[in-house]
């Protein structure tokens, strides 16, 4: 589709000259479909593309245990191995890891995300582990995944997901449980993709 200037449904929101003037870039509203564009050399139209904000770490080869004093209570998992951010959006608005304590804090508008993941965990033979996202201390309904340990160490893999709201200042971390005894639980690996919809 050629833009056509002589239509009212568009109007140009702005125009500059790069390149030392010799390329001219617009951005036009297309005010009928409420879209924004930009336009090719031949007037053709670019739909621009809307990034929300998206984050994305991971932690590989971590070796510490979470000590576990109490069965059936939600622990904040050890790593000897910082989280490594993946991906972030050029346009974060707010979204924010925090590489020393491995906790997503925001400090944005208040929208909603969705969070998904991927855990790998070890703990004693035949335990029942429960792995949860957390907002603010408290557990985000529709968040915990469970597991029922094998034999030898192996580790047990395990997928989440769950949608929260979030709002300035709120602060986002996983945690495990080990439901069926005191014995410690190894988060071995950890990915989590965190966005705006």
């Amino acid at each position: 589709m050629t833009y056509n200037p002589n239509l009212d449904r568009y109007l140009t929101v702005a125009q500059v000259m790069t390149n030392k003037g010799t390329k001219n870039i617009r951005l036009i509203l297309d005010l009928d479909a409420n879209t924004f564009y930009t336009l090719d050399d031949d007037n053709n139209f670019l739909a621009l593309e809307y990034q929300p904000p998206t984050l994305s770490f991971y932690i590989e080869g971590n070796t510490s245990a979470t000590t576990i004093s109490s069965a059936n209570t939600f622990f904040n998992f050890s790593s000897n191995v910082a989280p490594t951010l993946q991906y972030q959006s050029q346009l974060n608005n707010g979204i924010h890891l925090n590489t020393s304590t491995g906790k997503i804090e925001y400090s944005g508008d208040t929208r909603y995300f969705m969070i998904t993941g991927h855990i790998e965990v070890s703990a004693g033979n035949n335990n029942e582990i429960d792995i949860a996202a957390f907002k603010n201390n408290t557990i985000i309904p529709g968040s915990t995944t469970k597991v029922i340990t094998t034999s030898g160490g192996k580790t047990s893999s395990l997928p989440g997901m769950a949608i929260v709201e979030l709002s300035n200042g709120d602060i986002v971390d996983i945690r495990v449980k080990n439901k069926s005894a005191t014995t410690n639980i190894t988060v071995s690996s950890l990915n989590v993709l965190i966005k705006g919809i």
